[in-house]
């Protein structure tokens, strides 16, 4: 992003502007730049994600690693879907900058090299997805935007980053358990995401439902309870084909279906309402929004949830 003649800031940056004066780290003998995109994150559609897709897949058989530079406002959405889509092995790591180069204290160029050299570390092969900002690795899968500005804006709550930058090197400290990957082009995008919050009513739910949406993640409060008010469009819903997914508004939280009142995460999930654990609801809709392209069927859908 650049200040463009006093029209605020602008995607004008090619990929040779950001790797100006930026040197290569070590064991890193050649970097290739591919201008894919010049738009704002948030411009971007489910489409182009797939074109991403496809790109990223192609350049890993010839390539190392991959960085993929872009804006931070639809970072964790576009890096998860992403890493559900992609299945490789060679490092894809996704980066970007909360300041632009020019201001002081950008933390444009510092992100971009310690992106190449996550991509080109030993250790993040088979990692999937990785964002890395301020000097930390965290996978797509956890990684959420917290602030709207600072450096520090990227979180992987509860647990904190996988890994971690520093003068010598790059450190993984842990690794997820197990990794995703759907073979589809055919993503659903009309999957509705719905907070929940005090004394609200069940119309934008009945907006979506009449809709034709094909899915609905609500941000439901707590460990997943929602007004009752809500359950009869929820039945609607499930009653109608329409999986409905529970996340929670809390962030770096779970799922846990133990409250047994209308409404509550238990008596939902007795219900039909399908549990994304510990998704937030940016993620569980990309997850859904990615199945929906496999399978319609609700139990299927439940059990890739599980």
């Amino acid at each position: 992003m650049e200040d463009t003649e006093g029209e605020g800031l602008m995607p004008v940056l090619r990929g040779s502007d950001l790797l100006a004066d930026l040197p290569l780290p070590a064991g890193v003998s050649e970097i290739e730049v591919k201008d894919w995109k010049t738009v704002p994150s948030s411009h971007l559609r489910v489409k182009d994600v797939i074109d991403l897709a496809k790109l990223i897949r192609e350049l890993s058989q010839s390539f190392d690693g991959i960085v993929v530079v872009q804006g931070t406002d639809t970072l964790e959405e576009i890096s998860y879907m992403i890493d559900l889509l992609y299945g490789g092995s060679a490092p894809v790591v996704f980066t970007g900058a909360m300041y632009p180069p020019r201001f002081i204290g950008s933390d444009a160029k510092r992100n971009l090299f310690n992106a190449i050299r996550v991509a080109s570390c030993f250790d993040a092969i088979g990692q999937g997805a990785l964002v890395v900002m301020n000097d930390e690795v965290h996978s797509a899968v956890e990684v959420i935007k917290l602030k709207s500005f600072g450096v520090d804006a990227f979180s992987s709550l509860p647990f904190g980053p996988i890994g971690v930058i520093t003068p010598k090197g790059v450190e993984f400290r842990r690794k997820l358990l197990k990794r995703e990957f759907y073979e589809t082009e055919d993503l659903e995008e009309k999957v509705a995401l719905v907070k929940t919050c005090f004394s609200m009513n069940p119309d934008t739910l009945d907006l979506f439902i009449s809709s034709g949406y094909k899915g609905i993640v609500l941000e439901a409060m707590g460990c997943g309870n929602v007004p009752p008010v809500l359950v009869p469009s929820i039945r609607e819903a499930i009653r109608n084909g329409i999986p409905v997914v529970l996340s929670s508004r809390c962030s770096g939280s779970d799922i846990v279906p133990i409250y047994g009142y209308e409404g509550g995460s238990l008596y939902l999930v007795r219900e039909g309402v399908i549990s994304a654990g510990r998704l937030n609801g940016l993620k569980a809709r990309i997850k859904l929004m990615v199945l929906l392209g496999i399978t319609r069927d609700l139990e299927e859908l439940k059990e890739r949830f599980s």
